[in-house]
C-alpha cells in the first residue's frame, strides 16, 4: 500500500474536518490528512494494523501484494482472522480513525469529550461508508495539572478496559494552556487501553520528556516521523494566519516491558 493512496482515499473528507464551535480549553485543532495519512500508513506497514478486506485497496492490490510479502517475510505483519480493532482517542472529527480503516482496520471505538466533535467524527464515518465499523463514546479523561507526567495509569476515569484494543491512536492535547501535562496523561491512558502499539503525535521539543516517561511506564518508545502540523488562524487571540508546528509521530511497543 502506497501512502499516496491512503492520502487520496481521504481527500475527500479535507472540507470536513474543521470542529464546529472550537473550544480552546480542549485545544481543538484540526488534523490534517496528511498526518492522518502517515500515522496510518506508518501503523500498516509496521504491521501494527493488519490489512483483512478493504474497498479502498481494490486498486493497488497488484503492487501491494509484492509490499505485502516482503514485511511478512520480514516477520513484520501477522495476519489474523480476526481483524484489527483501534481506539481513535481524542477523536476529534474523525480522521485518525478512518484512516485507520482505510488501511485495514476492523473495527474503531471514537472517544472524544465533545459531542458537537463526535457529530461531525458520525457524519464524516457516513461519508467514507464505514458506520459498521465504528462506536462512538462521549467521554472525558480525568486529567491532574499538577502531575505533568500522566497521573497514575489507573485513575484516567475512561469507560474502557485495559487492554480492550489493539491499537491506540492520538493526537493529544499539546499542554499549551494552562494544561501542562495534559498529552502525557492522554499518552498514559492509551498505554493502559492498547494491547499491541500506541500511536501519537507530540511537540518535538518535548521529545526526550515523552520517551523518557514511556520508559519509566516500563514500554519502548521510539520516533517513527517527524513532521509539521498546520494551525490555522482559528481562535481570536492567534496573529498569524497559519504557523507550522514541529512534531514527532511516537510509537509505544506495547507488546513487552523493558
Amino acid at each position: 500500500m502506497k501512502l499516496k493512496h491512503v492520502q487520496s482515499s481521504l481527500s475527500c473528507l479535507t472540507p470536513h474536518l474543521a470542529f464546529p464551535s472550537p473550544n480552546i480549553r480542549l485545544e481543538q485543532y484540526p488534523t490534517s490528512v496528511e498526518l492522518a495519512s502517515h500515522l496510518a500508513w506508518s501503523a500498516w506497514n509496521l504491521g501494527d494494523i493488519v490489512e483483512i478486506e478493504s474497498d479502498y485497496e481494490e486498486d493497488y492490490e497488484e503492487e501491494e501484494e509484492g509490499e505485502r510479502k516482503e514485511l511478512e517475510d520480514k516477520g513484520e505483519a501477522e495476519e489474523t482472522s480476526e481483524g484489527t480493532s483501534v481506539l481513535d482517542l481524542g477523536c476529534g472529527t474523525g480522521i485518525l480513525g478512518i484512516s485507520s480503516c482505510v488501511v485495514g482496520a476492523t473495527s474503531c471505538i471514537s472517544l472524544d469529550a465533545d459531542p458537537s466533535a463526535l457529530q461531525v467524527c458520525r457524519e464524516n464515518v457516513e461519508r467514507m461508508d464505514m458506520t459498521d465499523m465504528f462506536t462512538f463514546i462521549e467521554a472525558t479523561l480525568n486529567y491532574d495539572p499538577r502531575n505533568k507526567s500522566g497521573g497514575t495509569q489507573d485513575d484516567d476515569g475512561l469507560p474502557l478496559d485495559d487492554r480492550c484494543v489493539d491499537v491506540v491512536l492520538t493526537n493529544p492535547p499539546f499542554g499549551t494552556k494552562n494544561n501542562a501535562g495534559i498529552d502525557m496523561a492522554f499518552l498514559k491512558a492509551a498505554c493502559r487501553i492498547g494491547r499491541k502499539a500506541v500511536y501519537s503525535f507530540h511537540k518535538s521539543s518535548t521529545r526526550d520528556h515523552v520517551i523518557k516517561e514511556i520508559g519509566k511506564w516500563g514500554y519502548g518508545g521510539e520516533v517513527k516521523a517527524e513532521m509539521k502540523f498546520d494551525v490555522g488562524k482559528i481562535y481570536k487571540f492567534h496573529k498569524k494566519g497559519n504557523v507550522q508546528i514541529d512534531v514527532d509521530l511516537i510509537r509505544v511497543d506495547l507488546t513487552g516491558k523493558i
